[in-house]
């Protein structure tokens, strides 16, 4: 479709009215993000409090769900149906996040909070060993883990307690810390493995992107209406340009950049949908880059396209552009407005 300017002058009271209605029916609506399926489990599976989100995408795209209130972590289909569950009170205390090792047997990574350390499982929930670090390593809180399965798959740590990110061996061995000194309190953590394994980090309601060494290559902070408060989770699209998806907790929405922090789009929902404090959040590459968003206070994963969606205006039919024109001219001679229409 095409869109064409007409300047109409002379447009006095009943014609502002007439012109704003032509206005308000021709335009085109904003782009909205399509919503496909919540995630809630059922009965004793029932989520309580969902913080963190990933997907398995060497197992038919599964999703793990870090249900905070009920200590544990539990496995969906991408459609929803309940798997098992992994963990449980006996092992887990507030699991903030969960990492799936799709390089090794997707082995899952869970970020225990309390326990300041990250507990390793198989797949199908046997238990593996604990990486909590020693001596000047020892993590403190746990608020974030991540696989870089570029490289053999180290385990990066978001370690709240001691402000910076630990990066260990799959088996535990510590490799190194970045950020220390310049990150300030990390919610989560990402690796792009699209991009030389580089590191991101939410720090406060910023972002630092460090090398996968350690070396701090740039920060970005939102501004205005895309400023985030109380970011908890964090994901990069490999498919897709290596675009960040930030859980912007108390705005209770989905934010999107560019791997350089240039705003992309919001996802957010809508009516029985909206979202109401956006945890942690996941990219199911394998599946059209859909969203995957720990809706922690509707105790669900709402799974939206990472796409949008552009409605055709709808126009009153048949009213052209001189008919446009012929209407405002006729009431009136002072003035003018800027009129969109629609035409084949």
């Amino acid at each position: 479709m095409a869109y064409a300017k007409v300047q109409t002058r002379g447009v006095p009271g009943v014609a502002v009215a007439i012109v704003a209605a032509v206005i308000l029916v021709g335009a085109t609506p904003a782009d909205a993000q399509t919503y496909l399926r919540s995630i809630t489990g059922t009965g004793v599976n029932q989520l309580d409090e969902p913080i963190g989100v990933a997907v398995d995408t060497a197992n038919n795209s599964n999703v793990l769900v870090a249900d905070s209130s009920n200590q544990r972590i539990q496995v969906f289909s991408a459609t929803g149906t309940y798997i098992r569950t992994i963990g449980s009170s006996a092992t887990i205390n507030d699991p903030y996040g969960v990492a799936v090792d799709t390089a090794n047997n997707s082995n899952v990574l869970v970020a225990d909070l309390t326990n300041s350390r990250v507990e390793v499982f198989t797949a199908t929930g046997g238990f593996l060993y604990n990486i909590t670090g020693t001596g000047a390593n020892t993590l403190g809180e746990v608020t974030g883990v991540a696989v870089d399965t570029a490289n053999s798959s180290n385990v990066l740590v978001a370690d709240y307690g001691n402000s910076r990110i630990q990066v260990f061996t799959a088996a535990g061995n510590y490799v190194r810390t970045i950020g220390s000194g310049t990150i300030g309190l990390p919610s989560g953590v990402a690796v792009d493995t699209a991009n030389g394994s580089n590191v991101l980090v939410l720090d406060n309601n910023r972002v630092d992107v460090f090398s996968a060494t350690g070396n701090l290559i740039r920060s970005f902070t939102p501004t205005g209406a895309n400023a985030l408060s109380g970011p908890l989770g964090i994901a990069v699209d490999t498919a897709n340009g290596s675009n960040v998806a930030i859980g912007d907790g108390y705005n209770n929405r989905v934010q999107m950049f560019s791997a350089t922090g240039s705003f992309v789009r919001t996802i957010a929902g809508t009516g029985a949908n909206a979202l109401n404090f956006a945890a942690g959040v996941a990219v199911d590459t394998a599946n059209g880059s859909n969203v995957l968003v720990a809706d922690m206070h509707n105790n669900r994963v709402q799974v939206f396209t990472d796409s949008f969606s552009s409605p055709a205006p709808v126009v009153v039919p048949a009213l052209g552009p001189w008919a446009i024109l012929a209407l405002a001219l006729l009431l009136g001679t002072a003035g003018y407005f800027v009129l969109r229409y629609r035409h084949a």
